[in-house]
């Protein structure tokens, strides 16, 4: 149940977001250059963290700037990404 928030959207689900990724980011100079800075990560508890950042996208046409929040979340051996909400 992997939810993705940015500007006033929210998709839910694994196959959702990789589609909304792959309409928007459909080639390199699309996907253009991502940093990330001022990386926090909080653990909350043994299998939930928070991670909070800067993320600065430059692109061909344009450079976003914006602050994001991510759920992890420790399933099976691996760190899931269940929530992402983005802004800038």
């Amino acid at each position: 149940q992997t939810r993705y928030v940015s500007n006033t959207r929210v998709i839910r689900g694994k196959a959702a977001i990789a589609e909304s990724y792959r309409a928007r980011f459909a080639s390199p100079e699309k996907m253009g250059h991502l940093t990330l800075v001022e990386l926090e990560v909080e653990p909350m508890g043994s299998s939930d963290a928070l991670a909070f950042g800067v993320v600065r996208l430059i692109r061909q046409a344009d450079v976003f700037n914006g602050v994001f929040t991510v759920h992890l979340r420790h399933v099976d051996g691996a760190w899931l990404m269940i929530s992402d909400h983005t802004s800038g």
